[in-house]
């Protein structure tokens, strides 16, 4: 029934009145309060307990619609349903969906409606996320759940009736119920963080609003086939090093391929030179390319690779540091691995470079090597140590689903460990055996963020300290990581420590029996030596006597 409810003066502007007894979700009422200002035209479409009576005493106008008379057809002869007139009529500042909306027999056509009636109004969206860690261990257990929506499906929804979300809000996190026992609820809930950040969330409030030509959004569909590297730049200095990785990249075998670089250096003419730079280049490979600007006076690569990320278009996605290169079968090979498993992400083998500096600054290798020689992805390993450079693989995003890909930016360095490690929790790599596809380089000026090469004893301890204080961040990763191990990675890892446990132990017993046998020699060289000093300077041997006396 259509029922205009009359202005109620608040009391005091701006005040928000308290939830009446049994309200609802107090999250909801509030987060409605906040967004409707005295004097507002609120529209309710459905049942909202509480909620008219709130919205009088803050000062607004309501208008109580039953959505179902919304969806109505009108009668013979008449241009729309009264439920519509009302609302056409009433010209809402805000709408507001009730809870249960989303029961509707058709959600979809019911945006749609809305999208007509008020090109202005605001609109607020309420529902009980699909994905949330409560509704997902609720539906293994086989209880009754509400109504719920992925955010994907209503971003879609909304998308096609015009509206933008322009507001995300979290009315009720996901909690712990106690349908399963404690232990195994707090693993399932970390999996399930881990592989949708979003399930934490049980209940969520979108703020939609009808979107103009002006402010549209581009689309954010992946491009299938499409291969984006992203690289980081963090001064002009290092465009030296750059010109050498985009070299690589233009010699790839596979097509096509974007390069997305994102550089805080803090110099504006730095976009102009990166783009200088990739063009000169992509007559030979043929690649498109972003440049975003991120100035900044601190260290911010995990940021970086993040801004590159949101940038990217590419079904495939891969890191390159400027100063490292890549072979041209490498992403070919990779990807070529990916099409033809199952897997979510590849890995090659790695190939150490190590450079000297000229008398003119010019670079020259002195010698290669390979790192990690190990025929298949060692999950004991990793977790152990990281072996696995940032260059050194390629993702296919369509497989990873809604898992986070991005690097913490509290950490300014171990980011890329960490970001592997919440990955192989969940995803294990497919490998591409044979020789080395990419190239890690080293310098011996000390310009690598690692400890290597002949930089400042200043500069070696900052580098020692930055270390160590991400050291203790990643750990912290380490211990809140929810792992996926099949009972053959298990033993596997077992067999591991049981053999690091052999070696020190023969290790151990080796130092014992050196000890064993060096400890008497040792002594009778030193009684010899004694014998010999008295008998031929009995002098010199009284005075070195005393004089130890007095020592000990």
């Amino acid at each position: 029934m259509v029922s205009p409810v009359q202005i109620v003066p608040s009391p005091k502007p701006g005040d928000v009145p308290e939830a009446p007894s049994g309200s609802i979700n107090e999250a909801f009422h509030r987060a409605v309060l906040a967004e409707a200002r005295v004097g507002s035209r609120v529209a309710l479409l459905g049942e909202c307990a509480g909620l008219p009576l709130r919205l009088q005493q803050a000062g607004c106008t309501v208008l109580s619609i039953d959505p179902r008379e919304l969806m109505a057809l009108p009668a013979h002869g008449a241009a729309s349903s009264p439920a519509r007139e009302s609302l056409n009529t009433f010209r809402p500042d805000v709408m507001v969906l009730a809870e249960n909306w989303a029961e509707m027999g058709e959600p979809e056509k019911f945006l749609r409606e809305l999208a007509t009636v008020n090109p202005h109004a605001d609109l607020a969206i309420p529902f009980y996320n699909t994905a949330s860690a409560t509704l997902l261990m609720a539906s293994l257990t086989g209880a009754a759940l509400p109504r719920s929506l992925t955010e994907e499906q209503l971003t879609r929804w909304l998308t096609a009736s015009g509206f933008k979300v322009r507001q995300r809000q979290v009315l009720e996190p996901a909690r712990l119920k106690g349908v399963l026992a404690r232990d195994a609820e707090k693993a399932l809930r970390n999996l399930f963080h881990q592989l949708n950040p979003h399930s934490v969330d049980h209940q969520v409030l979108y703020w939609g609003r009808l979107a103009h030509q002006s402010d549209e959004t581009p689309s954010r569909e992946l491009v299938p086939g499409l291969l984006s590297i992203v690289m980081r730049n963090h001064s002009r200095d290092r465009l030296k090093f750059l010109d050498h990785a985009i070299f690589a990249l233009s010699c790839q075998d596979h097509q096509p391929l974007e390069i997305v670089i994102v550089s805080q250096c803090q110099e504006v003419q730095v976009v102009a030179e990166l783009k200088a730079l990739l063009e000169k280049y992509r007559p030979l490979g043929g690649f498109s390319y972003q440049v975003v600007h991120e100035p900044s006076d601190t260290d911010i690569r995990a940021r970086l690779i993040n801004r590159g990320v949101a940038t990217a278009r590419g079904q495939y996605l891969a890191f390159l540091d400027d100063d490292d290169v890549i072979y041209p079968q490498h992403y070919d090979q990779l990807i070529k691995a990916l099409k033809a498993g199952s897997a979510a992400w590849a890995m090659g083998r790695i190939r150490r470079a190590f450079f000297d500096n000229g008398p003119r600054g010019e670079l020259f290798c002195r010698y290669k090597d390979e790192m990690g020689r190990d025929d298949t992805f060692n999950l004991g390993l990793l977790i152990h140590d990281n072996y696995i450079t940032c260059h050194s693989y390629v993702m296919d995003r369509h497989r990873l689903g809604n898992f986070q890909i991005s690097f913490a930016e509290e950490m300014s360095l171990h980011e890329d460990y960490s970001f592997l490690l919440r990955l192989c929790a969940l995803f294990r790599p497919v490998f591409t055996p044979g020789v080395p596809s990419c190239e890690y380089r080293m310098r011996d000026d000390g310009s690598n963020s690692i400890l290597h090469g002949s930089a400042s004893e200043a500069a070696r301890r900052e580098k020692q300290r930055n270390w160590a204080i991400s050291s203790v961040l990643k750990d912290a990763t380490k211990r809140n990581l929810q792992m996926l191990l099949t009972e053959q990675e298990f033993q596997d890892e077992l067999g591991r420590y049981h053999q690091q446990g052999q070696q020190a132990a023969a290790e151990t017993v080796r130092q014992q029996l050196l000890n064993d046998t060096q400890g008497p020699l040792r002594f009778r060289v030193i009684n010899k030596a004694n014998a010999v000093l008295k008998k031929r300077s009995a002098r010199i041997h009284g005075t070195l006597k005393k004089v130890l006396k007095c020592m000990v």
